[in-house]
């Protein structure tokens, strides 16, 4: 069984274009939040730890369960967003989505 997830949210959401007046991972699903609403159905489906990289400005507007990873800036690329939550990784299995 996964016990730990990690909600990749780091980037500027540039492809999303700021479409419906919110970042990407703040567009409603059909209620909440998306990036909300997979944090709690994790939480409801048994996951012990659940982690949001974002930046830490984006912290209060991401995270409502678990714990934040804050990035550095991070620049373009989700290559730089993994790496760097790298050392909040725990050493069983882990759940990875892509923001």
């Amino acid at each position: 069984m996964v016990t730990s997830a990690l909600i990749l949210a780091g980037g500027e959401s540039t492809r999303w274009g700021n479409h419906l007046g919110v970042k990407k991972h703040l567009a409603p699903v059909p209620d909440e939040p998306v990036i909300h609403r997979l944090q709690r159905e994790l939480v409801e489906r048994g996951v012990d730890d659940v982690m949001v990289a974002c930046k830490a400005g984006d912290v209060d507007a991401y995270v409502t369960v678990g714990r934040a990873v804050e990035l550095a800036d991070l620049g373009d690329g989700w290559r730089h967003e993994w790496a760097d939550s790298r050392a909040h990784w725990p050493n069983n299995r882990l759940l990875v989505f892509y923001g």
